[in-house]
């Protein structure tokens, strides 16, 4: 074969391009993936906040809390409310916090990398008219 090194070359060009065109289909694959994981996500934090606005029990709950400053995760927020979070995203830790709905509802997780989050007015119960927002944070466990 006369022009040997000139084939070579093509063939290191060529595998190359295509080493370059898999890292570029893998990352954008793994993108689709996170995003569709986020939308997951998002979904079943709506489904927890509209199966609180629907229950009247926990409805009444969210509507007499007065103590802004605590979440889901401290032990003088309501179990009963507490525990309607716990392993219904598997792999992510939910906090609910009740906040005041003219205020700005927020909660301390600078440590997480994601935090997704999602919120709902809770303006009455049966009894009282008293709004409240309701707020849910969900985090990847570690």
């Amino acid at each position: 074969m006369v022009n040997k090194k000139g084939f070579i070359k093509i063939v290191e060009a060529f595998l190359s391009i295509m080493l370059l065109l898999g890292l570029i289909l893998l990352a954008v694959n793994n993108n689709r993936v996170s995003s569709k994981n986020s939308e997951y996500i998002l979904q079943k934090e709506s489904d927890i906040l509209s199966q609180i606005q629907m229950n009247n029990t926990l409805r009444q709950i969210v509507v007499q809390t007065t103590d802004y400053s605590l979440t889901s995760n401290d032990t003088a927020f309501n179990s009963e409310l507490a525990n309607y979070t716990k392993e219904d995203i598997i792999g992510y830790n939910c906090y609910l916090k009740v906040c005041s709905p003219e205020g700005i509802c927020n909660m301390n997780l600078n440590s997480q990398k994601h935090i997704y989050a999602k919120e709902v007015l809770i303006v009455s119960s049966q009894s009282e008219y008293n709004p409240k927002k309701l707020k849910i944070f969900c985090t990847k466990n570690a």
